[in-house]
């Protein structure tokens, strides 16, 4: 084996070593370890959130159908649309950004989510994972710190979901106008 190898392998051992000792205690006293989120992961949840098409009337004043952006129900349909993208944000961040320490304990808290409506594949591991992160371990401002560790801002998320809002009216606007 060569030096260069040899330094980067013991490089690496030595990450590694930080990396398994970078144990932080959420703000609900789980135990875990963070790990950043890919930017085109949490761009590609966000994506897949469907945006309204604008609706369409017909102004007898110019005698042609015309797209009214302004539309209330419209717009509260965009607000909900950018609310489930910054869901799937976080959901994406919990999922791929925090490793549990410690096993996801059975101590009652999948029933109290079942109480309270959240259903879920109990016998899922993944899912069962998932679903302990987002309701139980995670604080606000644990999500904070994840965001952090991921590099993701506010601003950066926002930019990105106006480029998705973006990209899909280019894509309508591109298309084929209807036949009057």
């Amino acid at each position: 084996m060569s030096n260069s190898d040899q330094a980067v392998i013991e490089t690496a051992k030595a990450h590694q070593e930080c990396v398994e000792d970078d144990i932080r205690v959420l703000g609900t006293g789980v135990r875990v370890r963070l790990r950043p989120v890919s930017p085109s992961l949490i761009a590609e949840v966000t994506a897949r959130v469907e945006f309204p098409p604008v609706p369409v009337f017909h102004n007898p004043d110019k005698g042609r159908d015309e797209e009214n952006p302004n539309d209330p129900r419209y717009l509260a349909d965009c607000d909900a649309a950018r609310n489930a993208q910054g869901m799937a944000a976080m959901d994406a961040m919990a999922m791929f950004g925090i490793e549990l320490v410690d096993p996801v304990p059975d101590d009652g808290w999948d029933r109290k989510l079942a109480f309270l409506g959240i259903e879920f594949d109990h016998d899922d591991p993944v899912a069962r994972e998932f679903y302990y992160i987002k309701h139980v371990a995670m604080s606000m401002e644990d999500f904070a710190l994840l965001q952090d560790v991921s590099g993701v801002t506010e601003d950066g998320v926002a930019r990105a979901q106006r480029s998705f809002r973006r990209d899909k009216r280019r894509a309508r606007h591109n298309r084929a106008p209807a036949e009057a």
